[in-house]
């Protein structure tokens, strides 16, 4: 029992048998007769067999123990398998491993010395990660009060992990997932699959006049939606002109060997120059990807509105910017022109991981036209939709004030995001109807999925989807509030050891002595 509750059998447990030792031995000197009353009484007699078959029981079940314990024989009996690896994520994690090209994964495990509970739990659990990804992933428990400058370099308290891929030396670039309240193993899988990816992606970022900058941190900045994909996904971001593109001596090269590449627009109040439309037309008809999220027409056309791109997109892609903006009364915020949109395309990666209730806010946007008969070999997607009472006017009938619905007003629904692939040359195309999507501003609202979108655009136009289809992630599993772990202190668990392998077993044990010794003849 000391051995149990303490964990030691110490000096106690010794002190305790020779008390009982020398109680026994007293009974004997003092009480010799007693002794052998007892011994030779018809109860002792008859009772002998209960007793003997009782000790060679416990005796039985405290072997059975010891070679469980001693051979580490476990079984998770949890529905959802909180302490082993199940087949879904053994599977994703089998895949993971079986792919070279992709990098090794480090997960920290931060436990002081109080959560040694919690640690001893995840552990298991983690020997499931390696043992499956035959050592593809490793795990180094970190005691965060010794190392703290290792914890605060990536906000991880403790009973945190850290899953991080040890070539990206960014702390931000890491998942830190919190284990002490329970957690999901899909979770953690996730964390694995989405570190690992990590190919060689790019983004090009256009220079174009009065368009999203990506270093401007305020609201009306565009930082957030790049630093998403440099931190968590590596992405190589370069932003340039389109100039520095066709210069002679220029460095900056598209199609050389990376898994994926997108030129992004993020605005732009000018028409395209012939010499910029010719080169993004040409990197199209290459199998080159786009992005543009546009600017409205105020008093000059915007870049949106070049009509040759516009042509050449239109034919080539079946979309086509219209020079409008668009005024949606059911579905506005503060200001006419500020609309959001809740009716998303369940069938395409941009718009279909969009959580039930979540809104896009796409403030002064224009109208997208899908062709009724999208050319040969070109499939286009209507992702993103106003409410039926939506219409468009021209800038200068705002500026009029002429904000009331016309009869030859364009009416709603209208597209404001819509993507388009051609499979002739395999380019993929996504236009957004206002400029502000991807800024900073929507971040903290948790109901605008803006960002989430604005992400989505560029993850199917470079197919890093695809790169890290083969490892996809793991939908979760439902949880049964009856799993939900109970934890328990290491003196807890010590008391209940005890209670059941010692106090429960041997308490029969004596109640079964006690009425021997009261039926004693």
């Amino acid at each position: 029992s000391v051995a149990l509750v303490n964990g030691a059998f110490g000096v106690v447990g010794w002190a305790s048998l020779a008390i009982a030792l020398l109680s026994l031995v007293l009974l004997v000197v003092l009480a010799p007769q007693q002794v052998v009353d007892a011994l030779a009484g018809r109860t002792f007699r008859f009772g002998g067999t209960s007793v003997l078959v009782t000790v060679i029981f416990l005796a039985v079940l405290i072997t059975t123990y010891w070679f469980i314990d001693t051979l580490d024989i476990t079984r998770d009996l949890t529905q959802t398998s909180q302490f082993s690896l199940d087949e879904t994520n053994t599977d994703a994690i089998g895949v993971y491993a079986a792919d070279p090209t992709l990098p090794s994964v480090e997960i920290l495990a931060f436990f002081d010395a109080a959560g040694a509970t919690n640690r001893e739990r995840v552990e298991t659990l983690l020997e499931d990660y390696v043992n499956a990804s035959d050592g593809k992933i490793s795990y180094t428990v970190i005691n965060p009060n010794r190392q703290p400058l290792e914890a605060n370099r990536y906000g991880a308290a403790n009973g945190s992990l850290v899953v991080r891929n040890p070539e990206v030396d960014d702390a931000e670039a890491a998942e830190v997932i919190q284990t002490n309240f329970g957690f999901e193993q899909t979770t953690l899988t996730n964390a694995i699959l989405g570190v690992s990816a990590s190919g060689d992606f790019r983004a090009y970022i256009i220079s174009v006049e009065e368009g999203l900058s990506i270093e401007n941190a305020q609201p009306e900045g565009a930082s957030d939606f790049v630093d998403v994909l440099q931190t968590r996904f590596n992405w190589d971001i370069q932003e340039a002109a389109l100039i520095d593109f066709v210069a002679e001596e220029s460095e900056l090269e598209l199609g050389t060997g990376a898994d994926g590449e997108v030129l992004v627009i993020l605005g732009g109040s000018q028409e395209l120059s012939q010499i910029e439309t010719d080169f993004i037309t040409d990197y199209l008809d290459n199998g080159g990807n786009l992005v543009v999220f546009a600017s409205p027409d105020l008093e000059e056309n915007a870049l949106a509105s070049s009509a040759e791109l516009n042509d050449y997109i239109e034919a080539n892609y079946g979309l086509r910017f219209e020079s409008n903006i668009i005024i949606d009364p059911r579905q506005n915020v503060q200001t006419a022109e500020t609309i959001f949109l809740q009716d998303f395309s369940p069938t395409n990666l941009i718009t279909q991981g969009i959580p039930q209730g979540s809104i896009l806010v796409a403030p002064f946007s224009r109208s997208i036209t899908i062709a009724d008969a999208a050319p040969d070999g070109v499939q286009t997607f209507d992702l993103a939709q106003t409410s039926n009472g939506a219409y468009a006017k021209t800038f200068e009938e705002l500026v009029a004030q002429e904000v009331e619905q016309d009869d030859d007003d364009l009416s709603g629904p209208l597209t404001v995001v819509a993507a388009a692939e051609n499979t002739n040359t395999g380019s993929r195309v996504v236009l957004m109807g206002s400029s502000t999507i991807p800024t900073n501003q929507f971040v903290p609202i948790q109901q605008a999925a803006n960002i989430q979108v604005s992400l989505a655009s560029l993850v199917w136009a470079t197919r890093f989807d695809e790169f890290v289809g083969e490892i996809a992630q793991v939908t979760e599993l439902e949880f049964n509030p009856a799993d939900e772990p109970v934890f328990a202190t290491g003196t807890q668990l010590n008391l209940i050891n005890a209670i059941s392998l010692f106090f429960l077993p041997f308490g029969v044990l004596g109640v079964g002595v006690v009425v021997w010794f009261l039926r004693r003849e």
